[in-house]
């Protein structure tokens, strides 16, 4: 059974050509088992000799392992001492820049598998080609409109039609297809050989398989905020041309399209049009009006944790964030949470829980959440690097959505870290590690949270502008928190600008003070995470109230305060604690937190 020619070209150039590539993936898991098998040319018995075969093991639990060898004089091969439960195996050859290859499953207590794996002579001659249908499949996305090409292409030759790299400067493609100005994000499936985009074009040289085979490949267009038009053109024309939009999509106009009614792709019903064919010499203008506006945030984003590890070459961050949802939502066309990535972001990977979310990435590098996502709160993970050739190198993110509360965790590889929007916390092991920890309250949908970054150079220095940036950090913070307490005597003096930011830094210092307390002993979980909870609704309230202004009135505070040293409740006018004897502000308030002392 020959491979479909995507897992052959992935398992061949994505895991075999290379000694390091090898290296990096274990062997399969040992056993009884024992695949023989022969390089076949089609229509003959003639083996195909010295020819690289890659075997390519994935367990059910997603473990992979990898083995080759060389063919002999008569093209056989053979992998013995693996494992013959219920591994899958890939088994693939390249001749003459082609993949062939085959799939195999040990039965029950089977031990021994034999496999001809046929090898096609290939052609040039593109005479045997016949078009099918196109499919075009559109989908709204944060910041453009992701367009999807499905080509089906038929080679009625028994053998292989390929364009050798050598002659491809002068023959023409297999399929050549027109892309419209300013798309953006060319992309095509892992594995996909042959196709290339030049210019406003995508080629196709083959290999070209006897038989049925798809072209699929993607690309975005701005399409966020005017009509726009999609030109469709194949130099091999197609008998039918299917266009496809998430249902309640702004409907599409082209000379001969016509609605053919719903249709389920992927358990989310589509609106499908359609036209007949398109000639070799036809070009077909798509039109699409402006979608409807984004619907307002389905999801909630409570809390984030960014995790980051700098060293000489990349800043890599792992990402988490909760999603919480009043009711399930099932997957729908409209994003229901955009959430954007760093523009310099490279080698981006998701959770394969985040994926089944639907998630998906602008061409902007915007990610968005399609669904369905559950009720209650599930996790958004996913990971990147940053290049650090930059020294220091600042590290913004801006959410897109409102975070109640963002914590930052960097590995200690004796790193600075310099930033005026996040507090610090008491740092964290893990293990053998340290972490500096940082956290924020309630990040505005629009703010941009900057971090700068610096590896310490050798001997503990620094540079003098970045040493006098943290020694006026510093300043400001102790001072800060020098004038916090003053505030309980004198609150009716201060100022309305200064008021609120000096009580958030008391409250920072008062958390503070609370995640001492549990981790010396002196609080309960419990009563920690009550108390740090009431204290962190105040600060987002504050900042809720800073960046609206005085025309929005303060929320009214808590009503009871707590003594920072054993969590008992204080009453108006106690100035020491009557649990633990510690002092408190002068008049303490059951109308404020008590957070200075």
């Amino acid at each position: 059974m020959r491979l479909a020619p995507l897992i052959v070209f992935l398992l061949l150039l994505g895991l075999a050509p290379t000694t390091s590539a090898q290296d990096a993936t274990p062997e399969p898991r040992p056993g009884e088992g024992t695949i023989r098998g022969r390089l076949v040319h089609q229509g003959s018995a003639r083996g195909e000799p010295n020819a690289d075969v890659v075997l390519y093991a994935l367990t059910a639990a997603g473990e992979a392992g990898l083995l080759r060898t060389t063919s002999d004089a008569e093209g056989r091969f053979e992998f013995a001492g693996i494992a013959n439960d219920d591994t899958a195996y890939l088994i693939g050859a390249r001749v003459s820049e082609i993949p062939f290859g085959s799939t195999i499953r040990f039965e029950p207590g089977e031990t021994l598998r034999e496999v001809e794996i046929e090898v096609f002579e290939a052609i040039r001659d593109t005479a045997a080609i016949a078009t099918g249908p196109v499919q075009i499949r559109l989908a709204q996305g944060c910041t453009h409109l992701r367009v999807w090409h499905t080509h089906e292409l038929r080679n009625d030759a028994k053998s292989v039609i390929h364009i050798p790299e050598s002659e491809r400067a002068s023959s023409a493609p297999i399929a050549t297809i027109t892309l419209p100005p300013g798309a953006v994000g060319f992309e095509m499936p892992m594995g996909a050989q042959g196709l290339e985009k030049v210019g406003g074009q995508v080629r196709f040289w083959g290999p070209l398989y006897p038989g049925t085979q798809e072209l699929e490949f993607g690309y975005g267009i701005d399409n966020t905020d005017s009509a726009s038009a999609l030109p469709v053109a194949m130099s091999r024309g197609a008998p039918r041309v299917r266009i496809v939009l998430p249902a309640g999509h702004a409907e599409p106009s082209a000379d001969g399209l016509r609605s053919v009614g719903p249709v389920d792709l992927d358990g989310l019903v589509h609106d499908a049009y359609e036209r007949p064919a398109l000639g070799s010499d036809e070009r077909m203008t798509l039109r699409l009006p402006a979608p409807a506006p984004l619907p307002p945030g389905e999801l909630r984003l409570p809390r984030s944790r960014l995790l980051l590890e700098l060293d000489d070459v990349a800043l890599s961050v792992n990402e988490v964030h909760s999603i919480q949802a009043a009711e399930a939502k099932p997957a729908s066309g409209p994003p229901l949470l955009c959430l954007p990535t760093p523009p310099n972001a490279t080698d981006l990977r998701f959770s394969a829980a985040s994926r089944s979310m639907g998630l998906a990435q602008d061409p902007s590098g915007v990610l968005a959440i399609h669904g369905p996502v559950p009720a209650g709160e599930s996790s958004l993970v996913f990971s990147y690097q940053i290049d650090s050739s930059k020294d220091p190198l600042l590290f913004e993110r801006t959410f897109g959505s409102e975070i109640e509360l963002l914590e930052l965790v960097l590995a200690d590889t004796g790193v600075i870290a310099t930033t005026t929007r996040l507090h610090r916390r008491r740092p964290v092991r893990d293990g053998d590690r340290n972490y500096l920890a940082l956290e924020g309250f309630g990040i505005a949908p629009d703010e941009t949270v900057s971090v700068a970054l610096q590896l310490r150079k050798p001997g503990g220095g620094m540079s003098g502008a970045l040493a006098a940036g943290v020694v006026a950090i510093a300043g400001i913070a102790a001072l800060a928190f020098l004038l916090a307490p003053l505030r309980d005597d004198d609150e009716d003096d201060q100022s309305a600008d200064s008021g609120p930011s000096m009580e958030r830094q008391a409250i920072y210092k008062a958390i503070d003070d609370l995640d001492e307390d549990l981790a010396t002993g002196k609080l309960s979980t419990e009563d920690h995470a009550r108390m740090r909870e009431e204290l962190r609704a105040r600060a987002v309230a504050l900042l809720r109230n800073e960046r609206d202004g005085p025309r929005t009135p303060s929320p009214p505070p808590p009503t009871v305060a707590y003594c920072s040293r054993c969590g008992a409740k204080v009453q108006t006018g106690d100035r020491f604690c009557s649990q633990c004897g510690k002092a408190l502000p002068t008049g303490t308030n059951p109308g404020k937190q008590e957070s200075a002392a």
